[in-house]
């Protein structure tokens, strides 16, 4: 459930609430006034008739009085438009809804008002004809009649008032019923508002403080917290759901950050090793280098040796060719010089040995030359997989490093260096061969 739909429930729980008291409020109010208008026609109403009638049957009594006194027929009319008046008066109350005493009462009023009627009528008829003797006798016979209906008159009232009294106790417990139950109405809605206010709010900071609390430990480097863990279903859980899987990003990256700097430090020892095995080979190589020098030039010495033998030779040879033209143009003399041709061929004898012992030194020389050649290209084909190996670990140390970013930029330059230095080396034994 979202946490708008959630707020949105709260509130509407309470709309409805306060909407439920309102239309409480409303049906009681209706309620009041349906009790104010009961009262105001079962009780003020009746009562209203009651006054009048009392009134007028009293202004009836006084008009027949005076009427008599004054010895006046012409005041007696008011009092006949008075009885009139007053049998409008008791339909007007009959017509209210009674109770069975008040009927009881009204129908024995009407009774004795009738009496009273038709006495009143008569002692007009008397007055007019100015018999004032029988007409007095007539007012006094109806005082009693009067007093009668005047009193079912006075019980009538006192009905209607103890009815009045009735609804209007009624209509205050109603109404104070109503007052109470508004009063706790509204108090339970507030109190419900309060309650739901301080469970969101506790619920929404306790849910913010730990997944800020979280990203401040984050913030600080350390990754090592559990998962938080929010059981709504909102976007409070959404956004924890998020800082959850940034910090197992972050974790991961870290992670990586970290193989990919071992990677880089052992690509870097290996570079180290390539660099010391390529300054090993160098240091070979220019050993070789300097004893190939040195035996090119006992080569070159023993070349020289050979040149002088081969130079001594050729004298030599050319001294034979001498001394065989010298035997030839002497040959008559041979004999006699015998003893100086053996001489001279033992002289010839040792130069050939001497020309065999030369040949035989250059010949074991130019087979030392061969076999260091040999040594020397053996070498070279070292060094030239040296250097392709270094070549290869200083590509692989340039990878690593340019997976690590900003940390292998350092790397990356040594490997490059290396890589140069790896050509260099091949490029050097390649003139070498």
């Amino acid at each position: 459930m979202k946490l708008g739909f959630k707020l949105f429930c709260s509130f509407l729980s309470i709309i409805v609430i306060f909407v439920g008291l309102s239309i409480f409020a409303i049906v009681n109010m209706a309620h009041l006034n349906d009790g104010a208008i009961e009262m105001y026609e079962e009780g003020l109403l009746p009562t209203s008739y009651l006054v009048e009638l009392s009134r007028l049957t009293e202004n009836t009594r006084v008009q027949m009085v005076s009427s008599l006194l004054n010895e006046n027929p012409a005041i007696t009319d008011g009092a006949l438009e008075n009885l009139e008046e007053i049998q409008g008066w008791i339909g007007l109350y009959g017509s209210t809804e009674l109770t069975i005493e008040e009927e009881e009462i009204f129908n024995s009023f009407v009774t004795e008002w009738n009496r009273f009627d038709e006495r009143v009528r008569l002692n007009r008829d008397l007055i007019y004809a100015r018999d004032y003797d029988a007409a007095l006798e007539g007012l006094r016979l109806g005082g009693d009649i009067y007093y009668n209906a005047t009193e079912n008159l006075t019980k009538l009232a006192d009905q209607n008032l103890l009815l009045s009294e009735q609804l209007t106790e009624a209509k205050q417990e109603t109404y104070e019923l109503s007052r109470i139950t508004m009063l706790i109405g509204v108090l339970f809605a507030i109190t419900l508002a309060v309650v739901i206010t301080i469970v969101l709010s506790r619920y929404i900071t306790k849910a913010i403080k730990l997944i800020v609390e979280r990203l401040h430990q984050i913030a600080d480097g350390d990754l090592s917290g559990e998962e938080l863990r929010i059981k709504s279903k909102d976007e409070i859980r959404s956004l924890a759901t998020g800082v959850n899987n940034m910090q197992a990003s972050l974790r991961d990256l870290v992670s990586s950050t970290t193989e990919a700097s071992q990677q880089v430090s052992a690509s870097s020892e290996e570079l180290s090793a390539s660099a010391e095995q390529s300054t090993e080979a160098t240091e070979q190589m220019a050993e070789l280098a300097q004893a190939s020098a040195e035996g090119a030039d006992r080569q070159l010495n023993s070349i020289n040796d050979v040149s002088s033998a081969v130079e001594q030779m050729a004298a030599s040879i050319q001294q034979i060719a001498q001394n065989s033209e010298d035997m030839t143009k002497s040959s008559e003399v041979a004999s006699k010089h015998t003893v100086s041709g053996a001489d001279s061929l033992m002289l010839v004898d040792e130069q050939m040995n001497s020309i065999s012992d030369a040949v035989q030194t250059t010949s074991t020389s130019v087979e030392k030359l061969g076999a260091k050649s040999a040594e020397i290209s053996e070498i070279v084909h070292l060094i030239t997989g040296i250097a392709e190996q270094t070549n290869l670990l200083a590509l692989n140390a340039a990878i690593e490093a340019a997976r690590a970013g900003e940390h292998g930029k350092g790397f990356a330059v040594v490997a490059d260096e290396v890589r140069k230095l790896a050509e260099e080396s091949k490029s050097s034994a390649s003139q070498i061969i």
